[in-house]
């Protein structure tokens, strides 16, 4: 049997409510965790957790949508593996976080 689940269902993983104990034993795809912690880190900017439980979950500190996680810490190991890295880019919070990080961007 294979199970896909989607973001709302993932979410139960890190947030008690009604359905969580079914799933925290699902093995995930790692895009998923990404995706689970931008889901996190958002509703923490939003104020709808806490900092408490936005750390239990271990997230990251930018408030990004899951791709743009992805994109970030992809530009990230890059710049570990190769040096300097450029990371063009339209989308402010990806920009304002991968200077965070302190990678070089280009915003067009």
């Amino acid at each position: 049997m294979i199970y896909f689940l989607d973001t709302s269902v993932l979410m139960k993983r890190y947030f008690d409510e009604p359905g969580s104990a079914a799933v925290l034993d699902i093995a995930l795809a790692r895009i998923a965790e990404a995706e689970a912690g931008a889901v996190i880190c958002q509703a923490h900017h939003r104020a709808e957790i806490s900092e408490r439980v936005r750390d239990r979950a271990l997230v990251q500190r930018w408030p990004l949508r899951g791709y743009d996680a992805v994109q970030l810490a992809c530009a990230a190991k890059l710049r570990t593996e190769a040096g300097a890295v450029d990371l063009w880019c339209t989308d402010g919070d990806l920009v304002n976080a991968a200077r965070g990080e302190g990678l070089l961007t280009m915003v067009l």
